[in-house]
């Protein structure tokens, strides 16, 4: 049937869609966070639909349906402006993606088409990480991104942090660089990080910075006290042992070598 069956009308090469025929699908790249939506569902409502949707057709138990894979925030502001604002939208105005659309390219549209909101880096981090697993250097990923691969290797690694990270991250709790700082970090000091935000702290990465080193004095052997011979040897001589001397030998003992008994006693203190 295609999407002419499942349109309500055409104009050009748009399609209009019903809303009960448009889909999200779970396994698409997608926003991880829908942010503005009632704002951009109050602008739907009263001047209409700008920007038309990008789909392509699908089955959904066998019956076919348009699976959005660009303007999913502008499909949840229109059920938002039915739901909360008494609208009337019943259908949206959506264009085919391009024939012979792939997996990475269709990554590549939703990167490109922002809507005005930028993708995050965790967001785009996903992203690429699916370029990777079909085969993408990074490299190609950052040229045809028209990023540096610097930024590119960043988010990808964002994307690979702990799901616990990438929470805090996703929720603006923590930023994306001091993620990267708690990449090096100890596990103790990375669920204090995490603690503080949930409370509400301001975490930083150079405050994750300052808590790595403290923690790595916390780690470090107390420093023995220094033993000074000069001192032992004058005392010695004091008492009667007029040939006493000091030797420090090549890894670092200190001998008080004393001369005043035969044979000659050796004290060996360890420095």
């Amino acid at each position: 049937m295609g999407i002419q069956g499942i349109a309500a009308g055409r104009a050009g090469n748009m399609f209009l869609i019903p809303l009960a025929k448009l889909r999200i699908n779970a396994g698409d790249f997608k926003r991880l966070v829908f942010s503005e939506i009632p704002e951009l569902a109050r602008s739907i409502a009263g001047r209409g639909q700008e920007m038309p949707m990008t789909v392509r057709v699908g089955k959904e138990n066998d019956i076919e349906v348009c699976y959005i894979t660009d303007g999913c925030r502008r499909f949840l502001a229109m059920q938002f402006a039915n739901d909360k604002l008494d609208a009337k939208i019943t259908q949206a105005v959506c264009k085919t993606e391009p024939k012979g659309t792939t997996e990475e390219g269709r990554v590549l549209l939703q990167m490109a088409s922002n809507e005005g909101v930028r993708f995050s880096q965790l967001e785009m981090g996903i992203g690429f990480q699916r370029l990777q697993k079909a085969g993408w250097s990074l490299a190609k990923m950052a040229a045809e991104s028209h990023k540096s691969k610097t930024w590119v290797a960043d988010c990808v690694a964002l994307a690979a942090d702990p799901e616990a990270i990438k929470a805090a991250v996703s929720a603006g709790k923590i930023k994306p660089a001091t993620a990267k700082k708690l990449r090096s970090a100890d596990e103790q000091t990375k669920q204090d990080t995490l603690l503080q935000a949930d409370l509400g702290q301001k975490v930083t990465g150079k405050s994750v910075e300052e808590a790595k080193e403290e923690r790595r004095a916390q780690g470090k052997p107390k420093e023995q006290p220094r033993v000074d011979a000069g001192i032992i040897a004058d005392g010695l001589r004091a008492r009667g042992f007029e040939n006493a001397s000091d030797n420090p030998d090549k890894k670092g003992n200190i001998t008080i070598r004393i001369d005043q008994t035969d044979p000659p006693f050796t004290a060996v203190l360890v420095q």
